[in-house]
């Protein structure tokens, strides 16, 4: 029988909503969501008053709960970059939403909330808008160091005011005090025990900016608190939710996997990410423990251990990859690496930052052509490395802790189809799409002049434009894999991978950005 989980995504968008789901199930965990049209979409926010009334109203005991707060509050990440909700009616909110919790907290088990800390830059609206971002980044970036007392920066901010349009930087400035606000009180709130845990994410980031300036404030909020055990600040936000699964996961079973990162290129783990404010590694070492694992050293035994594919110099964007072998030196020697890994029976998880906003063609089809990419414990390459890290930690944690756990044949095989069909979209969506299809979709779309922020009436168009890329090398990847094995059932029984079907492709928010990649389980396996 599955265990229930309260779940309320960021937004509706696959990687917010789907991919905890999706985790979930390799443990047999339940997540248990408002319907999907009261979470809004892109643009449109959710209907707050609505989700924070689900909460009430919803029948039943949980294991835990894990709660995306921008969306009670604001109606979604999007939504939170916008003053749609002014300070009073987001405190408001947030009162009737810890109300709430606190009316259920006894049949809602753990509650782990989530809270985001606004990015530099606002959200794209079109290609036009570009250049007066680029402006906001930049007035973000010197009030960092305006703030430090740099008399250089406090000049070139008075020039940006006069380039930014008033009631643009009004605006941008409103929503980051008031969210700054809300999280500053449920950083308070986090001693009357009405949550077991919260944790912020920094949004897509630079080293510097508003949002350290704010992430620096709310670590003194938390350290003059003393809740340091309760409140955690990490980088990313999309991939938070499913963090904080794996960690209820951990508390549930009183199972923290000691977990070994191991890198393509040693000295690649000092580098930062295109949007990251901390190395990879500082990324790993928070992620890891947001995660519920623990961190340990060559010399010591791992649960599992975590690859992680770093570039030699600056992080570069997969859409502009060549097959120059440049910075991969010990590529082969870091794939045998994994593979030995798997044939000696420990988790091994795959984290690929070499390039952001996609996998790595030379190391993924290294992967594919060498090893059995079914016996993985996670994958991840999308977005920032942030995202991708926290991804991999995530699945991989909650993929070695149901190993241990799920004895029973049915649900061990229910538990080894679900982990498959997120392994399979990691590489459809990652690789396939992100570091091929995508980049040739969006020249597509630059010649028909259609902007790849709203495709509007071209959506259908551009849904099957990539469907019919997609398919082919989806078809391709598991013709390449049919007959592996998946995993024990039992002893005495196997679960083999069996391809009989294409994957449903769709543009869930009418943008390139994302995709959201549809199986059917019950066509793949024998």
């Amino acid at each position: 029988m599955k265990k229930r989980v309260l779940f309320i995504p960021l937004d509706n968008r696959p990687c917010t909503y789907k991919m905890p789901i999706r985790v979930g199930r390799v443990a047999n965990l339940e997540l248990i969501t408002p319907p999907e049209k009261l979470l809004g979409r892109f643009h449109k926010p959710g209907d707050c008053e609505e989700i924070i009334k689900w909460i009430q109203e919803i029948e039943g005991n949980f294991l835990g709960a894990i709660i995306s707060t921008d969306m009670p509050i604001y109606g979604g990440l999007v939504a939170s970059r916008k003053m749609i909700a002014n300070e009073e009616t987001a405190k408001t909110r947030l009162e009737k939403l810890l109300h709430a919790i606190k009316l259920k907290k006894e049949k809602l088990g753990k509650v782990y909330l989530f809270s985001s800390l606004f990015r530099n830059a606002p959200t794209y609206l079109d290609e036009s808008f570009i250049p007066l971002i680029e402006k906001v980044i930049k007035f973000s970036v010197e009030s960092y160091h305006a703030g430090k007392g740099d008399d250089r920066a406090k000049r070139v901010i008075e020039k940006l005011k006069k380039d930014i349009p008033p009631k643009m930087l009004n605006e941008y400035l409103s929503v980051r005090r008031r969210n700054f606000s809300v999280n500053k009180i449920l950083i308070e709130k986090a001693k009357d025990g009405i949550f077991d845990f919260l944790l912020i994410g920094i949004d897509d980031s630079k080293i510097v900016g508003l949002n350290i300036q704010e992430k620096e404030k709310l670590q003194a909020i938390i350290e003059s608190e003393d809740v340091n055990d309760r409140v955690m600040i990490s980088t990313g936000t999309d991939e938070a939710t499913s963090l904080l699964l794996s960690r209820l996961l951990c508390d549930m079973t009183g199972i923290n996997p000691r977990v070994l990162p191991v890198y393509s290129n040693p000295e690649g783990k000092k580098i930062t990410g295109r949007y990251e404010d901390r190395s990879f590694e500082d990324v790993i070492k928070l992620q890891v423990r947001t995660a519920g694992g623990v961190l340990t050293a060559p010399d010591e035994d791992a649960d599992m251990h975590l690859y992680v594919h770093t570039p030699s110099g600056r992080q570069k964007e997969a859409g502009g990859q060549t097959l120059h072998l440049g910075g991969r030196k010990n590529l082969m020697d870091f794939t045998c690496s994994i593979d030995m890994s798997l044939k000696s029976g420990i988790s091994a998880t795959i984290a690929d930052v070499f390039y952001a906003n996609g996998a790595d063609n030379i190391f993924a089809r290294a992967l594919v052509d060498n090893i059995n990419i079914l016996s993985l414990s996670g994958f991840a390459a999308w977005n920032t490395a942030g995202n991708s890290l926290g991804t991999a930690i995530a699945h991989g944690i909650v993929k070695t802790i149901a190993g241990k756990i799920v004895v029973d044949e049915e649900e061990r095989e229910s538990s080894l189809r679900s982990h498959v069909f997120l392994l399979l979209e990691r590489f459809v969506d990652d690789w396939l799409y992100q570091s091929n299809v995508r980049p040739r979709m969006c020249t597509e779309a630059l010649w028909k002049r259609v902007s790849i922020y709203h495709l509007d009436e071209q959506t259908e168009y551009f849904e099957n434009r990539i469907q019919d890329r997609l398919s082919e090398g989806a078809v391709k990847l598991m013709e390449s894999m049919r007959g592996n094995e998946i995993g024990k059932i039992s002893p005495e029984k196997s679960l083999f991978f069996s391809p009989l079907d294409t994957p449903s492709i769709k543009l869930p928010w009418g943008r390139l950005f994302e995709v959201s990649v549809g199986f059917h389980k019950e066509n793949l396996f024998s």
